[in-house]
C-alpha cells in the first residue's frame, strides 16, 4: 500500500516553475518600463487644476504599479527556488494548478495579482500621459480612448484565466489579502504586519 501511495503522488515542480516564469519575465519588463515612466510628468505651479491632479495621479499610479511588479518578481523568484529545494508532492491525477493551490496558493496569487495590477497601472499611466501631453484635445481624447479600449480588453481576458479559482481581480485581491493576514498572524511575521499596515495607510491617505 505504501508503494501504491507513493505511485499516486507526483512532483509538479517543473511545470509549476514554467508557469511562474511565464509571469516573472513579463513582470520584470513591465517594472522596467514603469520605472522609466514614473517621473515623466512633473507637477508645475503653472498647471491647471485638472492637469495638476492628473500628473499627481500619474505619479501615484506609477509608484503603485512598480511596487506591485517588484512583488511579483520577488515572490515568483523565491518560489522558483523553493520548488527546486522542497520537492513537495501532490496527487498524480491532479494538475499543476492543484499542486500550486495545495502548497503555494499565496505565492501564486501574489505573482498573478500583482503582475496584473502593475500592468493595468502602466496602461493607465500611458493614458494619463497622452491626455496631458497632447495639445490638441481631440487627439488627447482619441489616445485616451485607445488606452481605455486596451484596459477593458485586458480586464476581459484576465477574468478568463482558467487556472485561477476566482479570476476576477476583486476575488483574487480579497483572497490574497486574507492569506497575507493569515500568514502574518499564524507565523508571527512582524514585517508582513508592518507592510500590510503601510499599505492600508497609503490607501486611506489617497482617499482623503
Amino acid at each position: 500500500s505504501l508503494v501504491a501511495s507513493a505511485a499516486a503522488q507526483k512532483n509538479f515542480g517543473a511545470d509549476a516553475s514554467s508557469l511562474l516564469n511565464n509571469v516573472r519575465t513579463p513582470a520584470a519588463l513591465v517594472a522596467g518600463a514603469t520605472f522609466g515612466a514614473i517621473f515623466a510628468l512633473q507637477p508645475s505651479a503653472t498647471d491647471s487644476m485638472a492637469i495638476g491632479v492628473a500628473k499627481r495621479f500619474h505619479l501615484l499610479i506609477g509608484v503603485g504599479a512598480l511596487s506591485a511588479e517588484l512583488i511579483a518578481v520577488l515572490v515568483s523568484s523565491i518560489t522558483l527556488t523553493r520548488l527546486g529545494m522542497e520537492g513537495k508532492m501532490s496527487a498524480a491525477d491532479g494538475s499543476v494548478m492543484d499542486f500550486l493551490y495545495e502548497h503555494y496558493e499565496l505565492e501564486l496569487l501574489a505573482t498573478e495579482l500583482n503582475f496584473q495590477l502593475g500592468l493595468l497601472g502602466l496602461c493607465t499611466m500611458v493614458g494619463i500621459r497622452a491626455w496631458v501631453t497632447f495639445s490638441c484635445p481631440r487627439f488627447a481624447k482619441i489616445a485616451a480612448g485607445f488606452i481605455a479600449a486596451a484596459v477593458l480588453t485586458m480586464l476581459s481576458f484576465m477574468s478568463e484565466r482558467q487556472h485561477v479559482k476566482d479570476a476576477s481581480l476583486i476575488g483574487m485581491a480579497a483572497r490574497y489579502i486574507f492569506l497575507l493576514c493569515e500568514k502574518a498572524w499564524v507565523e508571527k511575521r512582524v514585517l508582513l504586519f508592518l507592510g500590510l499596515g503601510m499599505g492600508v495607510y497609503s490607501v486611506l491617505e489617497t482617499g482623503k
